[in-house]
């Protein structure tokens, strides 16, 4: 890997103020889920992610003349606001949910709650009933928990 030092020049140019040369070419490069992921991290590298994902989608606003194509799914805006999303989400929903889902796959006992899969009758429903809604708890405890570490 080749120190930012030796490249920060280029970096700079790149990601100047209005993203200009990271949106042109972001419209002649056909895959834009692998070119939105190397921009997101050039802007998470530089600290600047919520800027840069912010400038995008102004910059696609003002350029779209017809409201019925705005934020289409393939857009460069689009693109990235959605990694951005899942790198901040999924951090956070395996910070929260890790221990539980954990503990649940431990667990032994059955869960099963629809009739038809059940081979004990009514008696084992019941049960099941219980620990599901315990595991339920469980989640929505951690998920409560957890609401002052929400990304943001």
């Amino acid at each position: 890997m080749i120190p930012i030092h030796f490249y920060q020049q280029f970096a700079d140019i790149i990601m100047e103020k209005n993203l200009a040369c990271v949106r042109i070419l972001g419209s002649a490069i056909p895959s834009r889920e692998d070119y939105a992921k190397n921009v997101v991290n050039v802007l998470m590298i530089r600290g600047t992610p919520i800027e840069g994902i912010k400038t995008l989608i102004s910059e696609e606003i003002k350029s779209t003349d017809e409201a019925n194509v705005i934020f289409r799914g393939n857009s460069l805006a689009t693109k990235t606001l959605d990694i951005y999303m899942k790198i901040i989400g999924s951090d956070y929903l395996f910070n929260t949910l890790s221990g539980v889902i954990r503990d649940v796959f431990k667990s032994k006992e059955s869960c099963e709650i629809d009739p038809l899969k059940v081979e004990k009758g009514q008696l084992e429903l019941k049960k099941n009933r219980r620990r599901l809604l315990i595991h339920l708890k469980a989640f929505w405890e951690a998920i409560h928990q957890s609401v002052d570490k929400c990304p943001t």
